[in-house]
């Protein structure tokens, strides 16, 4: 499915109605093939020229600045497993429901939240954080294929202030 002329406004509409209903914005959607092959050939020469303008400058490339950052994805794991997030998710919490459940600072937990959410760890939706098939059977308390860590020494809990 191909939309055009998609405005910022149109955003919340297309994540409600095609990816949580499964259902198409037929007014967004471009169907004319002659129309779609121009706007992806444009969508591309941006991307090149984007690409160019980026080398030109002396920016990182995407591939290094990845590998540097890559670590941050498993430090934001490893806390989570440390402070047991996953199980105290449960079925459905608000980020504040978490934070009473393993004693951490309700701001920061939900920066915690929101990174796992946009790792594809958990699902979020009107603020109730859902574990992914994946987490619930391989880091929440209670599965046969519990594959958290026996005991952490991460000092990484420090960073949502645990209390």
């Amino acid at each position: 499915m191909w939309y055009s002329g998609v405005r910022p406004e149109d955003i919340s509409e297309i994540v409600e109605s095609h990816f949580i209903q499964g259902r198409v914005v037929e007014r967004l959607v471009n169907r004319d093939a002659n129309s779609l092959r121009a706007e992806i050939h444009s969508n591309r020469a941006k991307m090149l020229a984007a690409q160019s303008a980026k080398d030109s400058a002396g920016a990182l490339p995407d591939d290094l600045n990845q590998m540097l950052r890559a670590y941050m994805e498993s430090r934001v794991m490893l806390t989570a497993l440390e402070l047991d997030i996953f199980t105290a998710v449960g079925a459905g919490s608000t980020c504040d429901e978490v934070a009473r459940k393993v004693s951490t600072h309700p701001r920061a937990t939900e920066m915690l939240l929101n990174a796992l959410a946009a790792m594809g760890l958990l699902f979020k939706q009107r603020g109730v954080f859902r574990n992914t098939p994946t987490t619930v059977r391989y880091f929440a308390e209670g599965s046969k294929d519990n594959a958290r860590p026996a005991c952490s020494t991460s000092p990484l809990s420090g960073i949502v202030g645990r209390h």
